[in-house]
């Protein structure tokens, strides 16, 4: 059975990267040809420069796969309140999927950790509302003891209410990312019984 080209988790749309390159033949011809391994680490290069000018770093890790893992990340420590209790580290991970015929496409996810140790990845949940319901369970369970029950609940509604905001911005951030450094921004129109998929180009 045939499948979709692309995979995504968390990208709005399919941020595309050709798998074909032009260079001059001996006659100064430009000619269109497949991308070989020295065209994909400048490809991934020139991402990681742009990253750099949003803050990201390169990522040691990087394999370049169907299931990826991130080339870049960026780690933002914010502060909720004026307690140390309150602190949270947020990390913007860019992943590049290699296309299942062809090709590659931009994804990203979002790693929430607290100052108590725990980390949660967006990527793992069905949902946005159970991976914050599970940050703010395990920071309601740490902080009750430090602060009495009463003050743990008021602070665990106000810090949901807070990561809601602090988690779209960043979902945006990465969104606009992988934009930016994507070939194509294409869209999936339609799907078909045997798996295959159509996409088209996102209007400008």
């Amino acid at each position: 059975m045939s499948c979709p080209n692309f995979h995504k988790v968390n990208a709005r749309n399919f941020y595309a990267v050709s798998d074909k390159t032009t260079h001059f033949d001996e006659n100064d011809n430009e000619v269109e040809a497949y991308k070989d391994s020295f065209d994909w680490e400048m490809d991934e290069e020139f991402a990681c420069e742009r990253g750099k000018e949003k803050g990201f770093e390169p990522s040691e890790t990087y394999v370049r796969s169907m299931d990826g893992s991130s080339f870049m990340e960026k780690e933002t420590w914010l502060q909720w309140g004026r307690s140390e209790r309150g602190e949270f580290c947020v990390t913007e991970q860019i992943f590049m999927h290699s296309g299942y015929y062809s090709g590659a496409n931009y994804d990203w996810d979002i790693r929430i950790s607290d100052c108590y140790g725990g980390k949660w990845n967006l990527s793992e949940y069905d949902s946005e509302d159970d991976f914050l319901e599970d940050i703010v369970d395990s920071w309601k369970e740490n902080a009750s003891y430090d602060w009495n029950e009463g003050l743990v609940k008021i602070h665990a509604k106000n810090i949901r209410k807070w990561l809601e905001k602090v988690l779209d911005n960043h979902s945006d951030m990465a969104d606009n990312m992988c934009k930016e450094i994507c070939d194509d921004e294409l869209v999936c129109v339609a799907t078909f019984s045997n798996g295959e998929a159509v996409y088209e180009k996102v209007a400008a």
